[in-house]
Parts: structure tokens; sequence; C-alpha cells
């Protein structure tokens, strides 16, 4: 069995993982047992599939952060090892690593929305990320303004790489 600490904002998450028949597993996290299987795929990502719901999922590890998309929506968690008493604190995508937003999975940046200095509202459009024909379209999680772009139309992205980053409206 695997056993992992993750920290996501404030928010500690204890995670054991244990294999089970071909494929299968089961999750204990935070004291809740959840059993499911695991189908790879070839772009590199999951699908999970838990009372027969299938859901994809990418991921990557960079040192201690790991990036998680599931469904658009991004996390960046960080590694906490059992024995570490301080760490940082992870993040929700809108507010990791300075206010960056990145690519919920590799792929084709299809679309931008938005441009440098534009205000943005909660839930507003960001951008379009394509991978095998399925687009995942990326919406503010927050209110702010568009301090950088990163990437032109077309330009081929990793999961979690920043595509751009906000600042706070000033009032």
């Amino acid at each position: 069995m695997a056993s992992r600490k993750l920290q996501l904002q404030q928010e500690t998450f204890e995670i054991n993982l244990a294999e089970n028949a071909s494929n299968g597993f089961q999750a204990e996290i935070n004291g809740e047992t959840h059993t499911g299987e695991l189908l790879h795929t070839d772009d590199g990502s999951l699908v999970i599939r838990m009372n027969e719901k299938f859901v994809r999922v990418y991921g990557r590890r960079d040192g201690e952060k790991i990036y998680v998309s599931v469904q658009g929506k991004q996390f960046v968690f960080n590694l906490i090892d059992k024995d570490q008493s301080s760490f940082q604190t992870g993040a929700a995508s809108e507010d990791a690593a300075g206010n960056e937003v990145g690519a919920p999975m590799p792929g084709k940046l299809l679309k931008i929305f938005v441009s440098a200095g534009d205000a943005v509202e909660k839930g507003q459009r960001l951008f379009i990320v394509e991978a095998m024909k399925m687009e995942n379209e990326v919406k503010a999680a927050r209110a702010g303004v568009v301090s950088q772009i990163h990437f032109d139309e077309g330009a081929l992205v990793s999961v979690g790489e920043p595509i751009l980053e906000f600042e706070d409206i000033e009032s």
C-alpha cells in the first residue's frame, strides 16, 4: 500500500492506495474508502471508473508539487513527507504560483479569449486546450486582471504549464 500526505490550500489529505484485481484500486482518503478501476490512455491521462462513472485525470509531478486536472478543474498539491513538519501551502490553479492559470491537460492551445490588461469576471472563459479532439475550456475561478499571457494560439502546452497570469483588481 502506498501512502502519501498532500496539502491543497489549508486542507491536508492522507491518502493510502492499494491495487486489487487487474487495474483495480482501493483508495483511502482521510479515512473514507473508494474503489474503482484505472484505465490508461495514449495521451498520458488516466481514466478512473468509479460507480459506473468515468473521469479523465491528468497529472504531473514537478519536485514537491503535483499538478492535477480533473474535468477541467486544476489543482496544485504540495507533497508532504511524513517527517516534514513545515511546508508551503498548495493552491487551486487560480491562486497557484503567483496567480498563474495552467493548462488542464497536454495539448494544443486552441483559442485564447482574453488579452493582457483585460479585466475578467469569475466564470469568464479564458482559453481552450485541445487534445485528441477533446476540447477543455478553462474559466476564471475569480475576478482579476490578466497581467501576462505566456503562449500564442496554436502552441503546444504541457499539463500545469502556466498559460496566463492574474493580478487582483485594484479598487
